[in-house]
């Protein structure tokens, strides 16, 4: 063996973004693994933290839980200068402004029940008799005027929990009756539209199905008539809203009728909606997937728009511009995205470019060209004029021309034949949001075993680099101009994200959050000829608060077993460390994980050396 040769600083200099797709020697000159990590003007920093955003319910003031899962998103301003939040679950439609959280669901029926409610001692559970009430389990129902029954006065909303035939359901009371008993006085029940699928799937239940294909009044306890989770989408014509759960109806929210009232159906407008959207030119609504103005039956690659400054007309004449168009190239039309310049629409085999060309004709259709299908309705993203989006097995950019975005962690996010990473089935709950403050696209899905969104995968434009969080979220909005920081949606809650540098736990408790990055493992010899000893490190921050924590890692050979050295602790302070170890692939990982870590990085330098020849 060869004496020691001299120990001098070798820069630690590494590309941004992570670099996933090959081995941690194959990744030569870049971060292997990392987590939690963005790249900013070049440099890499740890995200920033979340907190609540404790949104409370206008009539109690009390902190108000939103029901459903949280699928979309639309923030605009009224004319007072007032921020509205738009965003719809599977449950419900609500609006947030000035902290408080408003119910806008539209109601479908309102109903008067004269001694409808029955009681059984000792149970919450109370059956409600209502002629024709057309309900399904997990509707919403809003009963006032009750009087009570065996010790139980229904007043307020509740869920249906189960629905016994055409005239009767039951809902769950907050406690036992104290007797068995039938009455409730005369009651006004309204009934919100609805319920969707929280996930995509199987119709069942009343209603399923053809007329006559079962008995009457019997619900379908499996079926094979296939849906897709709802989503609404969400978009403002002037101050109002407008909103369109896909397969329902447009809705509209009036701002002049205040913030507590309900939306309401447009009369007028197509019966069934797969997405929608104002269009570019602000005064037409566009319908996709909808009804045709001919027979009144669903085409789900059907294109309508109502006449100008009108939403309310759809039906084309001489004397207004309402027009359509059927597209040929797939099954469905599944979602669009408005930029400054014009409208992407997918199908489930290929993209559409709607241009905006005035007059009668309002817009003109081109086949851009065939692509996978896209991720989910809420799978793309704008930044200046340019859509990202992803697929079930790629991502891909349009920038007038149609094409793959390469995508250095495919495998985290698509996984392998033999190491699955997404859960395929529930891709329809995949969300796409640009952050413009840092330049990136975020796309939540759910990993393999997550029913919900579990994964986060991002794209730095700036920097044409990825990296990953684990701060997933049913979905997500930019940074707000109210508030003052993007915000997240999850189980309920509404966040505040890049707000401090902590993060919450599953109980909403203040926890610290786990940041780090890996590098490749590199070798002081390319031929492999000579061993690297490693005695220090030299660590280069831009700014550190509390500490980082580093160890080495090092290996023989690619397929080796791979030894590490016990953690070290660097602060502002730290000069250097002295962690020790050879190998013929060395490597280096840098980690926070206390309570108040934060932490913008510059070059870090390894004072190595060869130490011997094979």
């Amino acid at each position: 063996m060869a004496g020691p040769r001299k120990q001098r600083p070798l820069p630690l200099e590494l590309a941004p973004g992570l670099f996933m797709e090959e081995t941690p020697r194959g990744a030569e000159g870049r971060w292997h693994d990392g987590l939690n990590v963005r790249w900013k003007d070049g440099l890499p920093e740890k995200m920033g933290g979340f907190t609540r955003y404790n949104v409370v319910d206008d009539a109690s003031g009390l902190e108000l839980l939103y029901k459903g899962r949280a699928r979309s998103t639309h923030t605009w301003d009224s004319l007072d200068g007032q921020n509205w939040i738009a965003f719809g679950t599977h449950k419900k439609l609500y609006l947030v402004n000035n902290g408080r959280i408003y119910d806008i669901t539209p109601i479908r029926r309102t109903a008067t029940i004269i001694d409808g409610f029955a009681t059984q001692v000792g149970s919450p559970i109370v059956t409600v008799t209502d002629p024709g009430h057309d309900a399904a389990e997990g509707d919403c129902v809003r009963f006032s005027g009750a009087s009570a029954v065996g010790g139980i006065t229904l007043s307020g909303e509740y869920e249906i929990e189960t629905v016994l035939d055409l005239d009767r359901y039951t809902v769950r009371a907050a406690s036992n009756a104290a007797a068995t008993a039938t009455g409730g006085g005369v009651v006004v029940a309204e009934y919100d539209i609805r319920a969707g699928l929280e996930s995509d799937g199987i119709l069942r239940g009343y209603g399923t199905g053809d007329y006559g294909e079962e008995a009457y009044g019997t619900a379908r306890e499996s079926s094979t008539y296939g849906a897709y989770g709802r989503v609404w989408s969400l978009d403002n014509w002037g101050e109002d809203l407008l909103a369109s759960p896909n397969g329902d109806t447009l809705y509209v929210w009036d701002r002049t009728l205040g913030p507590g009232s309900r939306a309401k159906r447009v009369e007028g407008a197509p019966t069934n909606i797969e997405f929608m959207m104002v269009g570019p030119d602000d005064r037409h609504v566009i319908a996709f997937g909808a009804n045709t103005v001919s027979t009144g039956e669903q085409d789900r690659m059907f294109i309508r728009w109502c006449a100008g400054d009108n939403y309310e007309e759809w039906i084309p004449s001489d004397v207004n511009d309402a027009g359509s168009k059927r597209l040929d190239v797939g099954s469905r039309l599944i979602t669009a995205i408005k930029t400054r310049r014009g409208i992407l629409i997918w199908s489930d085999k290929g993209v559409y470019w709607l241009s905006v060309v005035g007059g009668l004709t309002v817009y003109t259709i081109d086949f851009v060209g065939y692509c996978q299908k896209i991720a989910s309705r809420m799978a793309a993203a704008e930044r200046n004029g340019v859509v990202y989006f992803m697929t079930e097995h790629d991502f891909y950019v349009y920038d007038g021309a149609l094409t793959k975005l390469p995508c250095e962690i495919a495998r985290y996010v698509f996984g392998s034949r033999t190491a699955p990473a997404m859960n395929r089935a529930m891709l329809g709950k995949a969300h796409a949001c640009y952050l413009e403050e840092f330049d990136e696209i975020w796309w939540d899905f759910p990993g393999y075993g997550s029913e919900e969104n579990s994964r986060v995968a991002i794209y730095n434009v700036a920097h044409r680099c990825w990296y990953v969080s684990d701060m997933a979220r049913e979905c997500r909005s930019g940074k707000n101009a109210a508030v003052g920081y993007p915000i997240g949606w999850r189980n309920g809650r509404l966040y505040l994200h890049e707000n401090g540098v902590d993060v919450l736990d599953e109980e909403d408790n203040p926890a610290a959050m786990t940041a780090y990055l890996e590098s490749f493992e590199g070798e002081i010899d390319p031929n492999g000829e000579y061993e690297m000893l490693v005695n220090a490190q030299i660590p280069d921050f831009k700014a550190l608060s509390g500490s980082v924590q580093i160890r080495l890692f090092a290996r023989e050979y690619p397929g080796a077993p791979r030894r590490q050295t016990e953690l070290a602790a660097v602060s502002s302070t730290t000069e250097r460390t002295h962690l020790r170890i050879r190998g013929r692939q060395i490597g280096l990982r840098v980690e926070s994980t206390a309570l108040g870590d934060d932490w913008r990085m510059g070059t870090w330098r390894l004072i190595a050396g060869p130490i011997g020849a094979r």
